[in-house]
């Protein structure tokens, strides 16, 4: 069994591997500069010259980075959206019963492929529908803030 010194360097250095992971995805993404990265790694229990080093290595490597997180992001889906258009529809049961008119939300979306076509998809969708699609966009925002506002 471990003692417990080891632990603690055991826990640092996982500490210390999720705030290089971090700094790698912000400088990739031109966040943050090279300078204030060094900041953070000895802040996280690098060296200056282990902190140096690491630097080099992201710099030099800054393009294979780039396209393995952009290859990692575009496989969640392999088309993205182009374009979207939408419309409002009044359904009404006859023109005599107007008051039983049902508004339908026609969504079009312009996606684009990996290999580039493009494909139309449209969604017909009741007031119901459109709440329950709002609302869960509502939730996914909440979710991209919470993990942006960590990894930084």
């Amino acid at each position: 069994m471990p003692s417990k010194s080891k632990f603690v360097q055991i826990k640092g250095a996982s500490s210390t591997i999720e705030a290089c992971k971090v700094a790698v995805k912000r400088v990739v993404g031109s966040e943050i500069k090279m300078e204030e990265v060094g900041k953070a790694l000895e802040s996280s229990g690098l060296d200056t010259k282990q902190s140096q080093a690491f630097q080099a290595v992201v710099e030099a490597r800054r393009k294979d980075v780039k396209a393995f997180l952009d290859q990692d992001a575009s496989s969640i889906s392999p088309s993205t959206l182009k374009d979207f258009d939408w419309s409002l529809k009044m359904v009404m049961a006859s023109d005599k019963l107007a008051e039983i008119a049902n508004p339908t939300l026609v969504l079009s979306l312009d996606l684009k492929g990996s290999d580039g076509s493009s494909k139309l998809v449209q969604f017909e969708l009741s007031k119901e529908s459109l709440d329950k699609l709002l609302s869960t966009c509502g939730d996914i925002t909440k979710v991209v803030r919470q993990l942006t506002h960590f990894e930084k």
